[in-house]
C-alpha cells in the first residue's frame, strides 16, 4: 500500500482531515489530505500543469475507496486568519493579494480544458512570509465543459459561491472571478457585501465582479488584473494605457524563453527540444563553404543564425508579430499571409546578408 510509505506525524486539521506526514524513506515532510468529493480528472491535469501559485501534487493515492492528496507544506497565513486578526487589510496590501490571486487564475482557465475553482475564500488563499499568494484546496474544482448546461455537483461556500454554482448553468471562469470579487470586498470592508456596501476607487470594479450574470461580468481574469492596474495607477498619476503598456514590457524581458520550450503543454516542449537539437545536428553536418576555415565556420554559424531567427519569427517571439503590418490584423487569413510574407522578407534578407559576408572573408 503507496499510503504506508506516509508516516502521519501531526494534525492540521482533524475536521477536514488534513495531516502533517513524513516520507518513510526520504524523511521529507509533506501534507496529506483526504478526498471526499472530488474530480480525479482535475488533479490528475494540475499535476501536470505545475502552476506557480499552486503547490505541487506530490503523489495522488487512492486506495479502499478513498483518494489521498499528498502535497508540500505551506508555511504562511490565510487570509482568513489574517482578517480575524485585523478585521481589514490596506487597500494597497489587498489588491496586491488579488492581483497574485488573478494571475494564479489565469494559468487555471487558460489549461485545456478550464480548470474553475468553484471556492475561493480567504481560508482557501495562503500568504507566506514573502508575501506570496498560494491558492488551496481544489475539493471543488472542476473542469469546464462547454457543452454542459448546469454544474452536476453542486459545491462551494455560502456567499462566496456564484449563483451559477447552485444549479442555475455551468460554471465557467466567471464564476471563480464572482468569489474574487466577494473576497476582494471582505478584504477592504471586513464585511460580506450584503451586510456593508464598499465606497472607494474600486467600487466599479466589485459592482462588475459581483453581477449575478456571468455574461455581465470580467470576461477573464487577466481584464480584471487589468482593471484594477488601472485604478491602481491612476492613485499614481499613470493611465491606464501606460501601465498596460508597462506590464506588457515587463513580460517582454524575459528574453529567455525562446519558443516552445517554456509552452505549458509538454507535447509542445518536446518537439521544441526536438527541433532545437536538430537544427544543431544539421548545422553540424552541413558542407557549406570549402576553402578558409574561417569561411567553414562563418558559414556554419550564418546557417545556425539563419534558422534560429526563423524558428524566432514563427515562434512569434517576445510577440514580435505585433511589429508588423498584416500580422496584427483581427482577420485570420490576414494574419497568416503577414506572418508568411515578412518570413520570406526576412529569409531573403538573412540570405543577403549572409553572402556578402562570405565574400569578404579570404
Amino acid at each position: 500500500m503507496r499510503l504506508s510509505f506516509y508516516r502521519d506525524v501531526a494534525v492540521v486539521n482533524e475536521k477536514h482531515q488534513v495531516f502533517m506526514v513524513q516520507q518513510v524513506e526520504t524523511g521529507h515532510f509533506f501534507v496529506k489530505k483526504t478526498m471526499d468529493l472530488y474530480e480525479r480528472d482535475v488533479f490528475f491535469q494540475l499535476r501536470r500543469a505545475k502552476i506557480a501559485g499552486i503547490a505541487a501534487i506530490v503523489d495522488w493515492i487512492e486506495e479502499e475507496g478513498k483518494a489521498y492528496l499528498i502535497e508540500p507544506y505551506i508555511s504562511g497565513q490565510s487570509l482568513e486568519e489574517m482578517l480575524q486578526e485585523r478585521n481589514r487589510l490596506p487597500e494597497e496590501e489587498a489588491v496586491d493579494y488579488i492581483l497574485q490571486l488573478c494571475r494564479i487564475l489565469q494559468s487555471l482557465h487558460q489549461l485545456c480544458p478550464p480548470i474553475i475553482h468553484r471556492d475561493i475564500k480567504p481560508s482557501n488563499v495562503m500568504v507566506t512570509e514573502e508575501k506570496k499568494v498560494y491558492l488551496l484546496d481544489f475539493h471543488a474544482a472542476r473542469q469546464a465543459k462547454a457543452m454542459q448546461k448546469q454544474d452536476t455537483v453542486l459545491l462551494g461556500t455560502d456567499g462566496y459561491a456564484a449563483p451559477e454554482q447552485y444549479g442555475f448553468s455551468s460554471s465557467g471562469p466567471a464564476a471563480d472571478l464572482y468569489g474574487v470579487g466577494v473576497l476582494f470586498h471582505r478584504l477592504l470592508t471586513g464585511s460580506m457585501p450584503k451586510e456593508a456596501a464598499y465606497c472607494g476607487p474600486y467600487q466599479k470594479i466589485l459592482q462588475k465582479c459581483l453581477q449575478m450574470d456571468p455574461s455581465k461580468r470580467y470576461t477573464s481574469a487577466k481584464k480584471l488584473e487589468q482593471a484594477l492596474l488601472a485604478v491602481a495607477s491612476r492613485k499614481d498619476g499613470i493611465g491606464q494605457k501606460e501601465q498596460i503598456e508597462q506590464i506588457e514590457q515587463m513580460e517582454q524581458k524575459q528574453w529567455w524563453k525562446i519558443p516552445g520550450l517554456w509552452s505549458k503543454h509538454i507535447g509542445v516542449r518536446i518537439g521544441a527540444a526536438i527541433w532545437y537539437l536538430l537544427l544543431l545536428l544539421m548545422v553540424g553536418v552541413a558542407e557549406l563553404e570549402t576553402g578558409s576555415l574561417a569561411k567553414v565556420i562563418y558559414s556554419k554559424i550564418s546557417l545556425f543564425c539563419f534558422l534560429f531567427l526563423l524558428t524566432l519569427w514563427f515562434g512569434n517571439y517576445q510577440t514580435v508579430w505585433k511589429q508588423f503590418p498584416f500580422s496584427k490584423s483581427k482577420r485570420r487569413w490576414v494574419r497568416l499571409v503577414g506572418v508568411f510574407f515578412w518570413g520570406w522578407v526576412w529569409m531573403i534578407a538573412l540570405a543577403f546578408t549572409i553572402a556578402v559576408g562570405v565574400d569578404f572573408l579570404p
